[in-house]
Formats: structure tokens, sequence, C-alpha cells
């Protein structure tokens, strides 16, 4: 199972359970330890929000990463897995292509200083 987070765009913070994606497509919230299936009244209130560990490090999609303290960018997922894209060519949207897709060794570099500095949902992009 792969792990999800949940934003609740009315309350305007993350829902405190972990989830997780079963196979055939059904969103599961972990409370204290048991599954129950998420079907929430009005689905267009949650944004969920696809995640992994990368070099010990926990991303979902819609984080905002510092490398070394300067460079800015937005994680996301799509169908060919995780990707980065500097804020700087979200806002411009001056090209067409700005998804960078960094290898193992990209993470793992110790010349690298990567943090989780906020999300999409608590700066202005």
């Amino acid at each position: 199972m792969r792990g999800y987070r949940v934003f609740d765009t009315v309350e305007k913070k993350y829902c405190p359970n972990g989830f997780y994606l079963r196979g055939d497509g059904v969103l599961l919230e972990n409370v204290g330890g048991a599954f129950t299936s998420l079907t929430p009244a009005d689905p267009k209130r949650y944004l969920v929000e696809e995640g992994t560990t990368v070099e010990g490090l926990k991303l979902s999609a819609g984080d905002i990463i510092s490398v070394n303290g300067k460079h800015e960018k937005i994680v996301g997922f799509d169908e060919y897995g995780l990707y980065v894209e500097n804020v700087s060519d979200v806002k411009n949207r001056k090209r067409m292509c700005t998804k960078q897709r960094p290898d193992a060794g990209w993470w793992s570099d110790f010349k690298r200083d990567i943090k989780v500095v906020g999300t999409i949902h608590d700066k202005v992009i």
C-alpha cells in the first residue's frame, strides 16, 4: 500500500490520521492501527496527496523542499512517479516542461541539504 495524506480544504489543515490506498482504489484511514474505509460526504472538500520516503525523507505531493537552504522545489507525482519542479518555474510557467526527475544519487548526495520547508497550502505559489 502507498502512503497518502489528506488536506481538508474547509478546515485548512491536514487530517491527523494516516491514509493508505488499497489496490482496488479504496482510501483507508488508519485510526489507532485499525483501518476503515474513508468515503467523505463531500469529496471536493478533501485533497488526497500521494507520499513516499526517499533516503529517509518523508515527501508528499504538494510539499515544498529547499536544497541547501535556497533552491525551493515543489514535490509531485504523476504516472511516471516522483518529480520536483522549481517554485520559480511553476510561478512563471515560461517553459512547457518543468518537471525534474532526480535519481537516487541526487537525493543521497552529502553536498545537498534537502529539507521540507512547507506545503503549497501554506505558501503562496
